[in-house]
């Protein structure tokens, strides 16, 4: 469990570097130095609990066997406030929800606000997009995603269908890379009927 120990060294630092920066904007335009004691120690005080409850979420996907084994290295998790931040890449839907309701039964959790990608979902988008070139080029496409990377495979006739099928899957945002294994033919597809 020694990511567990990482990840609560990283959620401390996240949460107390505004201490260590004396001329941080704060809200309402003022810097540290501007602050009372107390609103400094309210500040200290609502960034330990911050860090306490991101390490609690953080321990608490660890001992789910099957995020650990598939998803866990992916996930940023960040707390301000009782509402959790959840940012990376994870598989599936399944792992998507399991996540949140690993997360609600929490102590302390007020609002999980999602931000994973899904690979599923990403695969899903990219083949949508690629669907006009498979019509108009006569072509089929075959998508996979890990952890954003996205491969895309098949036949095309030439190599600027390739290059057209690799620039459509970057346009969308939560493409991380494009693996293109698109492999180009010297002979005429045949269209499905």
């Amino acid at each position: 469990m020694p990511r567990v120990d990482l990840a609560d060294s990283l959620s401390k630092v996240r949460s107390f570097l505004f201490l260590l920066l004396p001329d941080l904007k704060l809200a309402g335009h003022r810097n540290l130095k501007q602050l009372s004691a107390t609103e400094r120690t309210n500040r200290y005080e609502n960034a330990k609990a911050d860090a306490a409850l991101a390490h609690q979420v953080d321990c608490a996907l660890w001992d789910d066997t099957i995020l650990q084994l598939m998803d866990y290295y992916e996930i940023v998790v960040y707390a301000q406030s009782g509402m959790i931040y959840l940012n990376g890449y994870i598989a599936n839907k399944a792992n998507q929800r399991q996540i949140e309701s690993i997360i609600h039964s929490i102590p302390g959790v007020i609002k999980i606000q999602n931000n994973l990608v899904v690979d599923d979902m990403l695969v899903l988008e990219i083949a949508a997009s690629l669907g006009k070139l498979e019509r108009d080029y006569g072509c089929k496409f075959f998508i996979t995603a890990l952890q954003g990377v996205v491969s895309i495979s098949g036949a095309v006739i030439d190599q600027a269908v390739k290059i057209l099928a690799e620039q459509c899957a970057t346009t969308n945002p939560d493409v991380r890379g494009v693996i293109n294994n698109v492999r180009t033919s010297r002979y005429k597809l045949e269209r499905a009927p």
